[in-house]
């Protein structure tokens, strides 16, 4: 009797345990997000087609941010692992939020891309530098 409580008991506590997938997370439907001061949010979004790839930024500040400037990197991912950097952008915002978008052509499928940002982040005269990156394969 006791072995049949334990088995239950053990297959009930298998059942209640909660797993994310891991294609989940990589495909950016579930994310850990940073604690950042001034920074509320960022988003970054990379698509394709043809031979044109585009990218998005969306930077949220928090109440009381007076500044934002950006500058997005896109780079393409070596055979090797390494990356080598194909163009970067610059945009800015006079108040919370901050959003770009834009496209760079000659890329090629079966590859992986990365868009990457570095933002400075100004709110009560205090600027927070945050880094983060999305990366997809075409």
């Amino acid at each position: 009797m006791k072995k049949v409580l334990a088995a239950i008991l053990s297959v009930c506590v298998m059942l209640s345990i909660t797993v994310v997938p891991v294609s989940a997370v990589e495909q950016g439907i579930i994310g850990i997000q940073p604690l950042w001061t001034n920074t509320n949010s960022i988003n970054l979004a990379l698509s394709y087609s043809g031979s044109t790839a585009t990218w998005s930024g969306v930077i949220q500040g928090q109440p009381g941010t007076t500044k934002i400037e950006a500058t997005f990197t896109l780079a393409k991912k070596n055979t090797n692992g390494t990356y080598t950097n194909l163009k970067s952008w610059t945009a800015s915002s006079s108040n919370f939020l901050l959003s770009a978008t834009n496209t760079y052509s000659s890329v090629s499928s079966g590859t992986t891309y990365r868009i990457t940002v570095t933002s400075k982040v100004t709110r009560n005269g205090t600027t927070e530098t945050v880094t983060t990156s999305h990366e997809r394969k075409y």
